[in-house]
Formats: structure tokens, sequence, C-alpha cells
């Protein structure tokens, strides 16, 4: 089992577990999103809100989410099918890749080359990240133009 703590309009970035399935219950708070994509071919996403009490099964493999959209922080407790369950931030781990591949992955866009894909990658956030600005005007959080909380 693992613990999350979501600051208002907080995320857990889309990310995988290769050897389990996830059940994903929140403990305090409500209002929280949480979403998921199964393989290629099944790209619809699958998506619910939570409240306190509420849980959802996030299956083994897929491209999973929770997002607090809410003004209040919350917490959810994670049960794996596994005790290694694995874990893999996909964006943070994409553009880990060698930059010409990535380049060549993305089709070779002309605004997005190797050296636009390097910098890039130091902008993802870690796994724990700020969440909307729909979210961040609601909850009268200051948020500046670089995506990150004003002090």
């Amino acid at each position: 089992m693992s613990a999350g703590f979501l600051n208002p309009c907080g995320m857990n970035t889309p990310h995988i577990h290769p050897r389990a399935t996830e059940f994903l219950t929140i403990v305090e708070g409500n209002n929280v999103r949480a979403g998921f994509i199964m393989e290629n071919g099944i790209a619809t996403q699958m998506s619910t809100t939570l409240d306190r009490f509420q849980g959802v099964i996030l299956p083994q493999g897929s491209i999973h989410f929770e997002f607090n959209n809410n003004c209040e922080p919350a917490v959810f407790m994670a049960a794996f099918s596994s005790d290694d369950p694995g874990l893999s931030s996909v964006a943070q781990n994409f553009f880990s890749l060698d930059p010409g591949i990535l380049d060549a992955d993305v089709g070779y866009p002309r605004f997005l080359d190797a050296v636009n894909l390097a910098q890039f990658e130091k902008t993802i956030p870690v796994s724990f990240a700020q969440g909307m600005k729909s979210c961040f005007d609601r909850c009268g959080i200051p948020y500046n133009s670089t995506g990150s909380y004003d002090s």
C-alpha cells in the first residue's frame, strides 16, 4: 500500500504500475478526479470523481492520474495486487529518452527539435505536481506565468 497527499489543485501526474492493479480510496477530501487509459487501441479515457471513502480500480499497466480539484488538501490510500507494483511516470520518463529518438518519435514538427525537447524535459514536474490554472483561480491560489505558485 501507499499513501498520497494532494495539495489543493495538486495532482499525481500520469503514471503506470507495470506489475500491479491499484485500488485507490480517498480517505480525506472530496472532488478528487481519477482516470486512466488502457493500452493502444483502447484510447478512451475512463474517469470518475471521488469523494471521501469512495474508490476506483486502476488496471495494471494503465496510464492513470489523480487530481485534487478542490481547495482543501486530499489524502488517498492505494492498495496494489503485488508487493512490487513498480512505478513509471509517463511524461518524465518519455522525455528522459535520447533527444534524437524523441525528435523522431514526435514526427519532426518544425517547432520542436532535439534541443527544444531537451529543454522541455527540464520543465516537467516531479510526480506530485501543481494542477490546473482554473482550479487555482477558483481557490484563489496565486499562479504565475511560469506555471508555479507565487510566494
